[in-house]
């Protein structure tokens, strides 16, 4: 109530204002559910870490709850500060918009960077005297035009990306997302094959999330819902949102985004401590440094990369999985500028009724062994013996051999040997059976440190040149075993029980090469 000159005058909000807000305030808001992990009534015993030995898995839940939405697949007709949403499509992480409904005039806001007070100013005393434009008539192209002009005064090298980073271990792909606040819904077939459909359970594996957040565009909280809508607009006019709540984008984060995901066959601790370790360098924009191990450690792993945001060229250096190149592209992107543009990263929504922050609840199901985790074996391989067979006329030919054991590569024998049709040994393993070969003995001995579940590979490889020391190409053998399990031989030789493997190529001199695996005590 009001008075001038003794009179009362009394000021009633409009019958208009009443309709529209009370409209929109009677709609239900999206059910929260409280975050929990819990294992699930029914458990089995499988198969776990791809060994042929029974291990105890159990199934678990585990249920998030975001209030900061992450950007996957961003609509820029929806995704924008001030745009009025169906807040039920938060659920899903594709916004759907509300019809097109006049709206009054509002504010958006700038903030965490440096502004230039004109458009054309170099330098000099820069200040940051404006961070809000008025837009009469928001919607996406007015939005998203106001923000641009504001970015484009951004002093130069002033405006610093606040870098963080999240390192989790995870069972599966959408279980590591769930942990970072993020529903495997909101990730599209893209992110999915980009990162690998599923991570797989013999390994340890880790998922890694690098943010650099430039700034941030934010909508002005109205006093009351019919503020946002022009007066031409009714009650009527939203009948067709009748059944769910309105919300409208409060603000967006840009900037650029990192999804790493690691897996190895190493030790999860051992995993854990190397990238605990890479990490921290590129945290503070050190040279990756690496012990033989862990260098050995990470070559053998799998690596991911799904860049989000900033230059195309240097994401696409980046997503050839070398860690290396992630500090580089961090580097790159430390400053904003228009090299390093920012893409929509995150963003926040708020229910038009009361400016609550909307929030979203999601859950995922995952698998995890709880057997008691295993410590790394070392396996010793030793060459016993080299069988060489000729299918030509006997002569002195050169020939080279050597393993490959686990990617790494050991010399067996380089030589030129007289090589007869009248073998020393009788093998009716041979080629055509006929059991003619020359057998050559070996003392070669090699250690390989093993991780839990990580499998023993052997790869012989063999080469036999002419008399002119040119390299037969039809000669060349490449025999890679399957997996040998400890303890497992095919015959015994020189007392050794042993695994036999070779083969036949048709019409070049043929290599067979014994060897025996134990298990190191």
């Amino acid at each position: 109530m009001a008075t001038s000159l003794g009179v009362a005058v009394f000021v009633h909000t409009s019958y208009r204002d009443e309709r529209i807000d009370g409209f929109v305030r009677s709609s239900q808001k999206i059910s929260v559910q409280p975050e929990a992990e819990i294992d699930l009534p029914s458990s089995d015993m499988g198969l776990s870490n791809n060994e042929k030995s029974v291990a105890p898995v159990v199934s678990r839940r585990l249920s998030k709850t975001a209030e900061s939405f992450a950007v996957f697949q961003p609509n820029a007709d929806v995704l924008y500060p001030g745009a009025l949403v169906r807040t039920s499509s938060l659920v899903s992480g594709t916004l759907q918009p509300v019809g097109n409904i006049g709206r009054a005039p509002s504010e958006v806001t700038i903030t965490n960077i440096t502004l230039l007070e004109k458009e054309n100013q170099t330098g000099g005393d820069a200040k940051a005297a404006v961070y809000s434009s008025r837009i009469d008539n928001p919607d996406a192209s007015s939005v998203n035009e106001a923000v641009r002009s504001m970015v484009k005064r951004v002093v130069p090298g002033t405006t610093a990306a606040k870098l963080s980073y999240q390192l989790l271990k995870t069972n599966s792909l959408e279980e590591g997302f769930t942990r970072l606040g993020i529903s495997a819904g909101w990730l599209g077939g893209e992110v999915k094959s980009s990162l690998g459909k599923q991570v797989r359970e013999e390994k340890s594996s880790f998922i890694i999330k690098f943010s650099q957040e430039y700034y941030t565009a934010s909508f002005a909280t109205p006093a009351r819902p019919s503020d946002v809508f022009s007066r031409r607009v009714t009650s009527g006019d939203l009948e067709q949102t009748r059944g769910d709540s309105l919300g409208y984008i409060s603000s967006v984060t840009y900037g650029r985004v990192l999804y790493v995901v690691v897996s190895s066959s190493v030790h999860e601790d051992q995993m854990r401590t190397t990238l605990d370790l890479a990490l921290k360098q590129v945290a503070s924009k050190q040279e990756l440094q690496f012990s033989h191990a862990q260098r050995e450690m990470l070559g053998s792993s799998e690596i991911r990369i799904l860049a989000l945001g900033g230059n195309s060229d240097q994401a696409m250096k980046v997503i050839s999985g070398d860690l290396t190149k992630v500090r580089d592209f961090l580097e790159s992107g430390a400053q904003f500028s228009a090299n390093s543009p920012g893409v929509p990263i995150s963003y926040t929504a708020r229910y038009l009724s009361d400016n609550e922050l909307a929030k979203v609840s999601f859950t995922t199901n995952y698998v995890v062994e709880t057997g008691k985790a295993r410590a790394p074996v070392t396996a010793v391989v030793r060459l016993v013996a080299l069988d060489v067979y000729l299918d030509g006329s006997p002569g002195k030919d050169k020939w080279s051999t050597w393993v490959t054991i686990n990617g790494k590569r050991y010399k067996v024998w380089n030589r030129k040997k007289d090589i007869s049709d009248n073998g020393n040994i009788t093998d009716p393993k041979g080629p055509g059976g006929d059991g003619n070969a020359s057998r050559y003995s070996l003392e070669n001995e090699y250690e390989v440190s093993l991780s839990p579940g990580e499998p023993l590979k052997v790869e012989f490889h063999g080469v036999a040149h002419d008399n002119d020391d040119a390299v037969d190409p039809s000669s060349r053998l490449f025999l890679p075993s399957d997996y040998w399990g400890i303890g497992q031989s095919t015959d015994t030789i020189n007392n050794y029980p042993c695994h036999r493997m070779g083969a036949a190529n048709g019409h070049q001199t043929e290599y067979y090469i014994w060897f025996n695996i134990r298990k190191k005590e």
